[in-house]
């Protein structure tokens, strides 16, 4: 399993680099896609998968999760693949989100975590969840802005809210402030 994740994140990565990912003069695209799936390894998980800061990269006209960082921090409640399993989700929500720049996505903590079941399960879903687990993240808004987007700003603090059942598969339930 956590194999097929960083594979589907260094595809994600390689994808979104040989699309340009805002790259407007479509130079050096092979290099950076070298480099993100160098980055992306099966020993190291998604714990690698940043790239040196290059040039900025606006206007983009797909998600680029090119410049993010991982914050697994340390958990009791959650293994690394338990993580990984939970930012793949995040990272195909965020795929969505054309022309947004992903910067990072931090795990809080557990105590936030274990607090996070009853609001997931207040969601109004006819589902009991047995786990919750909670992000953070920061990212860029794209230059137009578009949707419920500030154009161009900086957005931090920006929380992810995922609930499993046991032995489950992750569920995005709620992001946002």
């Amino acid at each position: 399993m956590k194999k097929a994740i960083v594979c589907a994140l260094a595809s994600m990565v390689f994808v979104l680099s040989l699309a340009g990912c805002g790259n407007s003069t479509g130079a050096d695209k092979t290099d950076k896609s070298e480099e993100a799936a160098e980055a992306v390894t099966e020993e190291d998980g998604f714990a690698d998968a940043e790239l040196v800061e290059t040039e900025p990269r606006f206007p983009v006209e797909k998600a680029d999760i090119s410049q993010m960082k991982i914050d697994y921090k340390s958990s009791e409640l959650y293994t690394k693949e338990d993580m990984d399993a939970a930012i793949k989700v995040i990272l195909d929500e965020f795929g969505t989100w054309d022309g947004c720049v992903l910067y990072d996505i931090t795990y809080t903590d557990d105590q936030t975590c274990k607090d996070g079941i009853e609001y997931i399960d207040e969601l109004g879903m006819d589902v009991k969840y047995d786990d919750c687990i909670v992000f953070t993240s920061s990212f860029h808004s794209p230059v137009e802005g578009g949707g419920a987007w500030e154009p161009d700003y900086d957005y931090e603090g920006w929380q992810w809210y995922l609930g499993r059942v046991k032995g489950g598969d992750w569920e995005l339930l709620t992001w946002g402030y």
